[in-house]
């Protein structure tokens, strides 16, 4: 994975946990351990540290730019 597929990686995975949050949402088994191993991949590559700021960034996201952002052909 390329870094900056990574830090987006990283930042999708903050939105969405934020969201999942807020409204009240679990994941199923089998897609938390999907976001699981994913995080931990991430994890791996670039440190606690670099992942929990990316994911922060991800999380203070508003809804709109978090959706076209996960649309678009652009790394960050």
């Amino acid at each position: 994975m390329a870094f900056g597929e990574v830090r987006r990686a990283s930042q999708l995975l903050g939105v969405a946990r934020a969201l999942r949050e807020e409204i009240g949402l679990f994941l199923p088994p089998a897609d938390a351990t999907l976001s699981k191993a994913t995080t931990a991949r991430i994890r791996s590559q670039v440190g606690d540290e670099t992942f929990q700021k990316w994911s922060a960034e991800g999380e203070q996201m508003a809804l709109d730019h978090a959706i076209t952002y996960a649309l678009s052909d652009k790394c960050d």
